[in-house]
């Protein structure tokens, strides 16, 4: 399968040549998914094999996987792993919010635990929020999230101009 992602291959199944051509880089632009095959059984690729699946997914860097795939209740383990390693994990690991004359700057790392980047250049929004629980203002954060690889960390600056400092909350 990894093969097919490097050099390209025939299709077996219908006896096509070329078909499957190489996508060598392809997961930084596309998400990668597929299921398990049926011509290994599951406890082969899960049990026997486990190291070099999970390193087959890591390589791929999968996104998604599906329709076959392991039985949750006959191989649970395997099952919770494959969910927790598949697919982007964004997350803030730092906040640091520095208080100006006349505004504050919110300085925020962005990280991905993942092992797929985020395809989808959505945009990021922030709520200044009063003490009341009403939003006050809402701020578009400059980030993009299709350039955070996996393992990177990127940063992002955003002023706040209404923004109380022990009175208001961001989300």
């Amino acid at each position: 399968w990894l093969s097919w992602i490097q050099n390209g291959a025939n299709y077996d199944q219908t006896g096509e040549d070329g078909v499957v051509v190489p996508y060598v880089d392809g997961w930084t632009k596309s998400a990668i998914g597929g299921e398990f095959t049926s011509s290994t059984t599951m406890d082969k690729m899960l049990i026997d094999d486990y190291e070099i699946t999970m390193n087959d997914f890591i390589k791929s860097h999968t996104t998604f996987i599906g329709q076959k795939i392991p039985d949750k209740k006959t191989h649970e383990s395997q099952y919770n792993d494959i969910n927790n390693l598949i697919g982007y994990k964004l997350f803030i690991p730092h906040v640091n919010i520095i208080k100006n004359k006349d505004n504050h700057t919110l300085n925020i790392a962005w990280m991905n635990k993942g092992i797929a980047p985020f395809y989808f250049d959505w945009k990021v929004k922030l709520f200044v929020i009063d003490y009341h629980g009403n939003i006050k203002n809402e701020k578009e954060i400059d980030v993009d999230l299709t350039k955070l690889l996996p393992s990177q960390k990127i940063q992002s600056v955003t002023e706040l101009t209404d923004y109380t400092y022990g009175k208001d909350r961001l989300s």
